[in-house]
C-alpha cells in the first residue's frame, strides 16, 4: 500500500479513537522543531500523569539522530528544557531530584547522512532519494 503522510494527504485520514469520537490531524502547532522539542514531556503526558516514570527517564541517557538535526531537534530539546527548568516547579523537583542541571539528554548519538552517487545528501524536495518499498517489494520473496 502506497501512501503519503505528509499534508495535504494526511488531513483525509480519519482515525476513531476507543470511545468511537473521530480524531483529526492536530492543525494548531507553535513549530514542528518545537513540538518535537517537547518530546521528553510529551511522551509521558507529563506533568498531567505518569509523573514516577518521567522522573525515572528525565534526562534521557541518549538520544541519536542525524547530524543534520543539530540544528532543529538537538537545539529545542534543550530549549525548552532550559526554560522549563527555570519556570516549572515540577521539572525544578525533578532536576534537583535527579541532579540534573536542566539538560533534556546527557549524551548523543549522531550518525551521518546517507549521499546519492554526486556526494550530495539524499532528500526527498531534491529528488535524488531511493524509493525503498518499490524496491523492497522487488526483492522480497515470493
Amino acid at each position: 500500500m502506497d501512501f503519503d503522510l505528509h499534508k495535504p494527504f494526511v488531513d483525509e485520514i480519519v482515525l476513531v479513537s476507543a470511545s468511537g469520537k473521530p480524531m483529526y490531524r492536530e492543525p494548531d502547532l507553535i513549530d514542528v522543531w518545537f513540538d518535537s522539542g517537547a518530546m521528553p514531556y510529551a511522551q509521558w503526558h507529563y506533568p498531567f500523569e505518569n509523573k514516577e516514570i518521567f522522573e525515572k527517564s528525565y534526562p534521557a541517557d541518549f538520544i541519536a539522530e542525524g547530524v543534520d538535526q543539530t540544528r532543529g531537534w538537538f537545539f529545542t530539546l534543550h530549549a525548552i528544557a532550559v526554560m522549563l527548568s527555570e519556570s516549572s516547579e515540577e521539572i525544578i523537583a525533578v532536576n534537583k531530584k535527579n541532579g540534573n542541571p536542566g539538560v533534556a539528554f546527557k549524551s548523543v548519538i549522531s550518525n551521518g547522512l546517507v549521499l546519492d552517487k554526486n556526494g550530495n545528501k539524499m532528500s526527498k524536495s531534491k529528488g535524488n532519494v531511493v524509493i525503498h518499498s518499490k524496491h523492497c517489494r522487488s526483492l522480497a520473496p515470493t
